[in-house]
């Protein structure tokens, strides 16, 4: 049984408050987050300013949801093995997946669980949100399965 707190929002810089609220605007125009009126519980928003100054909008799972979670664990691919199964190969690419964790979906029942509480009200995210303890591990994994389709591919994420 999942014992969880309706946790009110964190004070964050006031200079922050305009970027959050219009990467807050931006998640939800694009179907990423959606605005909810009620919810048993909630976690507060975190905001992390990122080197090019823009805003990734995480919430305070450690608090609330990260203690509860059996959490998933994926490993990383063994350097050792995918350089020997590189060897000899001549073409290589790299794709760089932008908001990796936005990428993937989660249930209605997860939805809820990871209710943010903002500046602007409640938000539930629709994908895999910053923040959850399980999300490295579950993105990692389905980039590796993607990678399945060919012998020579391998999915690192950095």
């Amino acid at each position: 049984m999942l014992l969880l707190d309706f946790l009110l929002q964190d004070q964050f810089p006031y200079a922050l408050k305009t970027s959050c609220g219009t990467e807050i605007r931006r998640l939800e125009s694009e179907g990423s987050w959606e605005k909810v009126d009620y919810s048993d519980w909630s976690t507060p928003l975190v905001p992390i300013v990122k080197d090019n100054g823009q805003v990734r909008l995480c919430g305070d799972y450690k608090v609330t949801l990260n203690p509860q979670l059996q959490v998933a664990q994926h490993p990383l691919p063994n350097p050792k093995d995918m350089f020997a199964t590189l060897s000899g190969c001549s073409v290589f690419s790299k794709i760089d997946l932008r908001q990796a964790f936005q990428q993937l979906s989660m249930d209605e029942n997860s939805k809820s669980l990871c209710t943010v509480n903002t500046h602007l009200g409640l938000y539930r995210p629709k994908r895999l949100p910053y923040g959850v303890a399980s999300s490295p591990a579950i993105c990692s994994k389905h980039g590796q399965n993607i990678c399945r389709m060919s012998e020579y591919s391998f999915s690192l994420m950095t």
